[in-house]
């Protein structure tokens, strides 16, 4: 998509600026004008050009915002940037999030003041929870009016200092040090535990006139307080590879953390599991970071994992934690981890918080995955010859997780002709191998999708899966996806979302229409009784739980091409025309073909601890009785 570039002659080519003993008083502009002197910029080209000089040069803004105009009109006037206008502030800031999180890369959002940052809140939250690096500048009223009530008002630093890292007002008497203020917040933003950060900036100081940083200038290069080291001490690393070699049972669990450091974290979780032959579980988000195809990935956890998973996990007595939060969703908080716990995180406030750690890895989880592979490597040879020629306990371990593979496998076959394959599952094991030819990007939002395609699709590479994990926002696919095609228009995306998630932001079919994206949509309908919202809620109106809205029909109207899918025996046929459309493409799985939700009851004794030496009780019937309590947790 092109932008709208004003003529070169309204912004002059920057010079540099002579020492401060040399300047001398130029003759000095109306603020708001564009022309100004060559020494000489606007409040807003100085924050253009310091999130340029940073690295920052993708852009997703809402149209229209009288108070972000001065800021718009030298974006439009920036080389090298690049624009995508949404609908909604909240769509935008999620576009930023999956920008982030397909290219490891910051994004800035720019919202307009009052309604313009309450609707970013949700967004900022997510973005927040989930750890990913972003920069929201908020327009705000002249200064003169802060504090008065006046029109579009608002005390930006106020709502959204919850949801963000860290945040700011560039005052009038700071305008002059805008450049620096960007230069800590983007730096603020990708140290230690990304997370966003929010800059609000009056309309009067977007206007005012600043000096033009030199080229090359320092940013702000002190040290950030609470910045944890990137590598542990050396002893912490040998004491854990320690406790990993004397253990009968380890198991490394990956969190989102791990893709959240970088593609070479995951070369290091790969090559750490491979050489020290270790099993490994993922989280919702961690998917990718080790290929589901690896023989040492287990799988996802939790209750809507892969059973192997949540037996290992229960059955470990070393547990290696790597860049997750240890949340209800994986292990439920009524029963104490059952392995010694060896945590890694670059956040020292996140070890310890939900269950003790016996060794804790304060640092990057690339890194400290890196340093335990190289001391394991130490002495290595030494510790194979005190093995000896014999079965090992690591051997024993091995050979029950594929006992657990194979009762799985069981299962699945066993079941009856009369059971009937929930519809979710049916058209994610038909995107399974298509999307893994085309090596494609999928954003999912939270719902039985998420579930589905957690268990049937191929997750190979990581930033290639995409979810809001950490408060499962509601509306996230549809803009992270147009977050992913801002950063490659040409790979393939596939958003996966049911007909209530994508209602908060619906409205952005009308921003992929309107830049010619061929994203692929696929709508499921919602069960008929909906997970998200509790018992109580349904009870008293059961109405509220079963909304049918008509996707495809909204859909149409913004110019998408559609297909309502009917019948589960064109579900391939289906899915191939989708994939193979080169425009935007809407599938809708028909309410007919809803799957009806069991709610079972929960005894106390299905969720009893069962003895180390058991053999009473089945390993399916433990991964049961492990989601049912994870369920009960939710």
């Amino acid at each position: 998509m092109q932008h709208f570039q004003p003529p070169a002659s309204l912004f002059p080519e920057p010079v540099d600026i002579p020492p401060d003993g040399e300047r001398t008083t130029p003759q000095r502009t109306t603020p708001h004008r564009l022309g100004l002197p060559a020494r000489w910029q606007s409040g807003s080209q100085a924050v253009i050009q310091a999130l340029i000089d940073n690295g920052v040069t993708m852009f997703f803004l809402c149209s229209g915002g009288a108070l972000i105009a001065p800021l718009c009109e030298a974006l439009g006037a920036s080389a090298g940037v690049r624009v995508v206008r949404l609908s909604q502030e909240r769509a935008a800031v999620h576009a930023a999030e999956g920008y982030a999180k397909a290219t490891g890369q910051m994004a800035a959002v720019l919202v307009s003041g009052g309604s313009g940052v309450a609707a970013a809140v949700a967004g900022l939250m997510s973005a927040m929870a989930d750890s990913v690096p972003l920069l929201c500048i908020a327009g705000q009223v002249e200064s003169a009016l802060i504090g008065t009530d006046a029109f579009r008002e608002c005390d930006a630093l106020g709502i959204t200092r919850a949801v963000t890292k860290w945040s700011r007002r560039i005052d009038l008497a700071l305008a002059h040090d805008a450049a620096a203020i960007v230069d800590r917040a983007v730096q603020v933003a990708r140290a230690g535990r990304c997370g966003p950060v929010l800059l609000d900036m009056p309309l009067d100081v977007q206007r005012t006139e600043v000096t033009v940083r030199r080229t090359g200038a320092s940013v702000v290069g002190a040290v950030l307080t609470g910045q944890g080291p990137l590598m542990p001490p050396d002893r912490r690393l040998v004491r854990a590879v320690a406790q990993i070699r004397a253990a009968c049972r380890p198991l490394l669990y990956a969190g989102g953390g791990v893709i959240r450091s970088g593609a070479a974290a995951s070369a290091a979780l790969a090559e750490f599991a491979q050489v020290a032959d270790l099993p490994c579980v993922l989280t919702m988000a961690a998917l990718g970071a080790l290929p589901s195809s690896d023989r040492h990935c287990l799988g996802c956890l939790g209750e809507q994992g892969s059973p192997v998973a949540n037996l290992a996990l229960r059955h470990a007595d070393v547990v290696v934690c790597i860049g997750a939060r240890l949340d209800e969703r994986s292990w439920p908080r009524s029963e104490p981890l059952p392995g010694t716990l060896i945590h890694v995180d670059i956040d020292p406030t996140s070890i310890n918080k939900v269950w003790p750690s016996a060794t804790p890895l304060v640092g990057d989880g690339g890194e400290v995955l890196k340093g335990l592979g190289q001391q394991w490597l130490k002495n290595l040879d030494l510790h194979a010859a005190t093995e000896g020629d014999g079965p090992t306990p690591r051997h024993a371990w091995w050979q029950a997780i594929e006992g657990w593979r194979r009762d799985a496998a069981l299962a699945d076959e066993v079941k009856g002709p009369r059971t009937r394959t929930p519809i979710t599952d049916q058209v994610l094991r038909a995107l399974r191998e298509p999307l893994a030819a085309l090596e494609a990007v999928v954003t999912v939002d939270d719902g039985l999708a998420q579930a589905a395609g957690a268990r049937h699709l191929q997750h190979l590479h990581p930033g290639r899966w995409l979810v809001s994990t950490g408060v499962g926002m509601p509306g996230f696919a549809l803009p992270a996806a147009i977050g992913v095609l801002a950063a490659h228009p040409r790979r393939p995306v596939v958003c996966l979302s049911d007909a209530n998630a994508l209602l908060p932001t619906l409205h952005e079919l009308q921003s992929v229409y309107d830049h010619g994206w061929p994203l692929k949509l696929i709508v499921f309908p919602p069960p008929l009784a909906d997970p998200r919202r509790s018992a109580a809620a349904c009870a008293a109106s059961p109405s509220v739980m079963i909304q049918r809205p008509d996707i495809a029909a909204v859909a149409r109207a913004f110019g998408w091409r559609i297909h309502r899918l009917k019948s589960a025996a064109a579900i391939d046929r289906a899915v191939a025309d989708c994939l193979a459309s080169d425009e935007p493409y809407l599938l809708q799985v028909d309410l007919s073909l809803a799957d009806a939700l069991r709610v079972e009851p929960v005894d106390a004794s299905d969720t009893a601890d069962a003895s180390e030496g058991s053999n009473s009780e089945s390993s399916l019937q433990i991964g049961s009785r492990v989601r049912l309590a994870l369920a009960r947790q939710r």
